[in-house]
């Protein structure tokens, strides 16, 4: 998971962050962006790179267990197979 990543002050920069998670830094930053838009991060300017910097100290997730139901994902069968 990337978030925890983002928290150590040692992180300051994208390029750090590629080389401790081993991610492109290409897929990094869409992964970031994504981020952004879920109001998780912002990015902070330290001279001329970008640094990701935690908006919240936590995240709570409530997904709901009852509801509407969904039909099971089945696979669909080919000609092939």
């Amino acid at each position: 998971m990337l978030l925890p990543s983002v928290s150590p002050p040692s992180v300051r920069m994208v390029d750090a962050l590629a080389a401790l998670t081993g991610r492109a830094k290409s897929n990094l930053s869409r992964t970031l962006k994504a981020m952004i838009g879920y109001g998780l991060i912002r990015m902070e300017r330290d001279g001329r790179k970008l640094a990701p910097k935690l908006i919240h100290d936590r995240v709570v997730l409530e997904l709901a267990l009852t509801g509407p139901h969904r039909q099971p994902y089945r696979r669909k069968e080919t000609d092939h197979e």
